[in-house]
């Protein structure tokens, strides 16, 4: 993982990832909605660091660096959306290796919600897997 990341920690548990560790899924768009959904899944070399990587996750330092992240797309995109971390909390939360959830909403400049860039992490032992 890139230095670039907002989960990236020097010696932390993305730098302890193997080749192969990290797998991305497809990309799949939901009809003409222009949303679309994807997944990445982690197998960490043990439970230890699966949990560290997971609570980078659930930091407010992440949830700002990935903020950012999107907002940096927006701008480059042209758009002069503005994005905002909604909440972290959901009713499932810390159910079932439901560990970690995010909402960033990016509003529009008249105000609006516009869309709604959600983060769902599940953890299982080592096994990290994260729906966007």
């Amino acid at each position: 993982m890139s230095p670039d990341s907002c989960s990236y920690r020097p010696d932390g548990a993305v730098t302890k990832l193997t080749n192969g560790a990290a797998q991305s899924g497809p990309t799949m768009q939901l009809g003409q909605t222009g949303a679309f959904v994807y997944s990445s899944s982690f197998a960490f070399p043990d439970e230890t660091l699966a949990m560290e990587y997971v609570a980078i996750l659930n930091s407010d330092e992440w949830g700002k660096c990935f903020a950012g992240q999107l907002q940096n797309f927006q701008a480059n995109s042209g758009n002069d959306y503005v994005v905002n971390v909604g909440t972290r909390d959901n009713p499932s939360l810390n159910q079932g290796g439901f560990e970690s959830y995010a909402e960033f909403d990016i509003t529009s400049p008249a105000g609006s919600i516009d869309r709604v860039d959600i983060n769902s992490v599940f953890r299982y032992g080592r096994e990290v897997i994260i729906e966007t």
